[in-house]
């Protein structure tokens, strides 16, 4: 949860002090009020797979890929699948 409050304090503070921030370079600046910053550098995200619970042994299944049907390997039921969605962190 955010405290406004002390939010507004600091701003006050720093208004007070006349403090700055520093300015990003013309180019930079530019580049980023129409949207065109050029990564430098790629990474590889790594998804950690997907995973079910099953609602029959109540036991959580790990798997590798999403599918359209999936299996409890406990129970060997097969369930609809109704598409992975993102985990909350």
């Amino acid at each position: 949860m955010v405290n406004y409050d002390n939010k507004k304090k600091t701003k006050d503070a720093i208004d007070s002090m006349q403090i700055t921030p520093p300015k990003c370079p013309d180019s930079i600046a530019k580049r980023k009020a129409v949207g065109e910053i050029t990564p430098i550098e790629s990474v590889d995200v790594t998804a950690s797979g997907y995973e079910f619970n099953c609602p029959h042994c109540q036991i959580l299944v790990k798997l590798i890929e999403s599918t359209e049907t999936v299996q409890c390997p406990e129970c060997t039921r097969v369930f609809a699948n109704n598409g992975p969605e993102h985990a909350l962190a």
